[in-house]
């Protein structure tokens, strides 16, 4: 494929930071969100912007009114249906819930997607690292204990409103670290990392529908992952180091 000559895009001067996530919406626009902010840029610094098919701000969209705090990372973006998009990451906002916030198409708050006391941490800030959707279903992955005052150790299933939906149990081993996360067809997820199973250190994992950790998933390789993907037919694409394929 050629490169895009059309798309020309400045956001310097809109976003003084580096740009950790992106997402297009099905309408060709681009969200784009940026971490921490240098100082001067003033006490409400833009952390989101939208752009144009061909890289221009878009002029309808406008987080202004958002909280932000300066020492935040937006760290994951998804759109959702009817224009709404979900942003999450790290000390990203004053108030309650500095994890997570819904926006209505044109960036300000989405009041009707509710998340009562949303993520919470014992141990520090709540942070949300990756967001999937399947269907009406948005599976969050991140730094968290509970949402809504209702337990969910690091993962959490949501529908279109904010509702916990899931998982029913969780078995997501304790000291687990997270890279990365994909959802198959079948609503199972797939994470990327380091995961104490079994008195070894698993580099993927898959849970069942309930929460429940998938046994009959072992992949047929010990090393480190650095990136992974799915496929046509939920096949798993993985990229990385390995020094024992398990004879296959």
């Amino acid at each position: 494929k050629e490169l895009d000559l059309d798309f020309n895009v400045d956001v310097t001067s809109y976003i003084n930071s580096s740009y950790l996530a992106v997402a297009v919406q099905r309408d060709g626009k681009t969200l784009v969100g940026s971490g921490a902010v240098s100082s001067g840029v003033g006490s409400n610094p833009q952390k989101l912007t939208r752009l144009m098919p061909d890289g221009s701000i878009d002029p309808n969209f406008s987080a202004s009114g958002i909280p932000f705090n300066p020492d935040g990372f937006v760290q994951a973006i998804l759109p959702l249906e009817n224009g709404r998009i979900l942003v999450g990451g790290i000390g990203l906002f004053v108030g309650p819930s500095p994890a997570l916030i819904c926006l209505n198409q044109d960036g300000t708050p989405d009041s009707t997607f509710t998340m009562g006391a949303g993520l919470q941490a014992t141990d520090g800030y709540p942070s949300v690292s990756r967001m999937k959707r399947v269907g009406s279903k948005i599976y969050i992955l991140g730094n968290f204990d509970s949402y809504d005052d209702s337990p969910c150790k690091y993962f959490v299933i949501l529908d279109s409103d904010g509702h916990k939906i899931g998982p029913e149990v969780n078995d997501m081993p304790a000291g687990a670290y997270f890279q990365d996360m994909e959802v198959q067809s079948t609503g199972m997820p797939v994470f990327m990392g380091a995961f104490p199973v079994d008195g070894k250190s698993a580099n993927l994992i898959r849970m069942k529908t309930d929460g429940s950790l998938d046994e009959s998933f072992k992949p047929a390789f010990i090393g480190n992952s650095i990136a992974f993907d799915l496929g046509q037919h939920d096949n798993i694409y993985v990229t990385g180091n390995y020094f024992d394929l398990k004879d296959k």
